[in-house]
Formats: structure tokens, sequence, C-alpha cells
């Protein structure tokens, strides 16, 4: 999975800002945030789960996507705030683009979310979470709804 994410990085990597050093990004439709409650070297910790239909970009129109595919990923609620403590406000941002679209609209609305390049995971209740530096969202638009 990862190595795809790779390849996924390097094909879109003329897009993003220099800052974000992506190694990995994700694009996906209808997304959902919710946030859970954890234990990390024995202290609570709050987790955010993140998920998106997977999206591939920029392909012909009537192509064919992955059906089905939904990628999960967990960012550790952490202060200071971080970038990723906006990712709440993309999803809501883009289920409200992705509600009010219509065939009239060139592009079409995603989530995405991008993962530094020094990212390490690490494991809480048996979950691979990044640290919220590690993480960037923000809404990408494409040439149309997924065709499944």
């Amino acid at each position: 999975m990862r190595k795809f994410l790779l390849m996924l990085a390097a094909a879109l990597g003329a897009g993003l800002p220099a800052a974000a050093c992506a190694d990995g990004v994700f694009v996906g439709g209808a997304p959902a945030y919710q946030e859970i409650e954890s234990t990390y070297r024995g202290k609570p910790v709050t987790l955010v789960q993140m998920a998106a239909s997977y999206h591939e970009m920029d392909l012909p129109p009537h192509h064919v996507q992955i059906i089905g595919f939904i990628e999960y990923f967990y960012v550790l609620k952490e202060k200071p705030d971080y970038e990723a403590d906006r990712c709440e406000q993309w999803v809501t941002q883009v289920l409200s683009d992705e509600a009010g679209w219509s065939q009239d609209n060139s592009m079409y609305p995603y989530f995405e979310i991008d993962i530094a390049a020094h990212a390490k995971r690490i494991k809480i209740g048996g979950d691979d979470v990044y640290r919220a530096r590690d993480v960037l969202c923000w809404e990408a638009m494409d040439l149309g709804p997924p065709r499944y």
C-alpha cells in the first residue's frame, strides 16, 4: 500500500506546495471525521479517524474507478494545534461541496490528505497513527464525480 501511495504522490507531486513535502497523498470522496478516545503510554489521548472513498485523480472522462476502496487515516490530536487540526473543517467543506455539485460544474470536489515525507507512524490501540504535525488536509478538485 505504501508503494502505491508513493507512486500516487509522485504523480501528483507537481500540485503540492513545497512545504508539504508529501510522501503519501490520498484523495477521496464522501469523507468522514470521527474522534476516538484511546490510551498511549498510559495516558488518555484523542485520535482523529478520517475515512474517504478512494479516487484516482486526472483520469479521462468516464474512466472506471476502483470500487469500494475506503482508506482510514488516524491522527493523534495534540497540542500545539497543527494543520491537521483543520481536517474536520475540510471534511465538512468537501461534503457540502459534493452535495451541492451539479452537471453544470466543470470540477468535482474531493478530500485530500497529504502525509509528510519524514512522517513516522506510532501504534495506538492496534492502529497506525500519524502525528498531527505530519498531516495536511484540504479540498482537491478533479474532472468530475467517480464513475463506477
